[in-house]
């Protein structure tokens, strides 16, 4: 549902227990997840800083890449696959701020229809609040007493 999870933070703690999930099925290296997020915010920049907007999307969204494909993309590019993301970097710096706030304000327009249609069609979840995450680690399933 587009609407849950459009605290950053909560974002963040969902991608965290999503991590551990992997791990805990043994699919770390298997598998991992890009993150994007409406308000991505790199560790150490400013929320306006550009940079974040390599990984803002209009939906909080949860990306799993199978680590074949991303080894695939490697060999293709060589072992320099940082040129990905500085050129990304500076395809941002290209469109600078007005730039990017507009592509934002086309994916808002965007994200406004689609909450629109989800109200229309009786979607239960386009006016409420997100749901509060279950909590951390709870335990085994005592699948007995179920």
């Amino acid at each position: 549902c587009p609407e849950m999870l459009q605290d950053f933070l909560d974002f963040n703690d969902f991608l965290d227990r999503a991590d551990e999930v992997l791990q805990s099925l043994g699919l770390e290296g298997v598998f991992q997840i890009a993150s994007f997020h409406p308000d991505y915010q790199f560790a150490g920049t400013a929320p306006e800083d550009l940079d974040n907007a390599t990984n803002q999307a209009p939906y909080p969204t949860l990306h799993l890449l199978r680590e074949s494909s991303i080894e695939r993309a490697v060999n293709a590019w060589g072992e320099d696959t940082d040129r990905i993301f500085e050129a990304n970097i500076e395809r941002l710096q290209t469109m600078g701020a007005s730039g990017w706030l507009a592509l934002r304000a086309h994916w808002q327009t965007h994200v406004d229809t689609g909450q629109q249609l989800r109200r229309a069609h009786g979607c239960p979840h386009a006016d409420q609040p997100p749901a509060p995450l279950p909590p951390k680690n709870p335990g085994p399933v005592d699948e007995a007493a179920g």
